[in-house]
């Protein structure tokens, strides 16, 4: 019967799995508690923090932070099937600088080896747990572009290393193409 179906969320990338109210959250809270962090460097090596960072992107007020100020929203006049991608330095409304600070904390391949991600999406997983039996399921996918020969092992130890499994939840590996 119906109650006793585990219903599955499918295909849903592992770095949109939080809402933008989650998100805009967590990163308040990282600047507000480790905003004085190294999260990058610069050009010439030197270390960025997650404060000094932000400003460089033209955010001098962590609270003013909203999903607007990072240009994470579609155009209005976007339609259903037009491509958005905030990754992708030619689309995102925020333009490359807003790329710069969506790396720290949605990718786990970056100067803090995806410390803040493995934070930001662990609850996600979580979630399942405290559902009803059959509740819900995941199937969260992430991606392997192809470029390096140790990606699989790379993002592999990533997920041991922050514990990011449940039995509710089943990986599928995303190969883009490349346009």
């Amino acid at each position: 019967d119906m109650f006793d179906a585990t219903k599955v969320d499918t295909s849903v990338r592992l770095a949109t799995s939080v809402n933008a109210h989650e998100f805009i959250t967590f990163v308040k809270g990282k600047a507000r508690t480790e905003g004085d962090t190294v999260v990058a460097l610069d050009p010439t090596d030197q270390p960025v923090t997650l404060l000094g960072l932000m400003k460089s992107v033209g955010i001098p007020d962590p609270e003013a932070l909203s999903v607007e100020v990072l240009g994470l929203m579609p155009s209005p006049t976007n339609t259903l099937y037009r491509h958005f991608d905030v990754f992708s330095k030619r689309r995102p409304r925020g333009g490359e600088a807003t790329v710069r600070l969506l790396k720290v904390f949605l990718k786990h391949r970056n100067y803090q080896q995806g410390k803040w991600y493995a934070e930001l999406v662990k609850p996600v997983l979580v979630r399942g747990r405290d559902a009803p039996p059959h509740g819900v399921a995941t199937q969260y996918t992430l991606p392997i572009l192809g470029c390096m020969e140790n990606e699989w092992e790379d993002l592999a130890r990533w997920l041991d290393h922050h514990e990011l499994y449940t039995d509710l939840n089943r990986w599928v590996i995303r190969v883009p193409r490349i346009a």
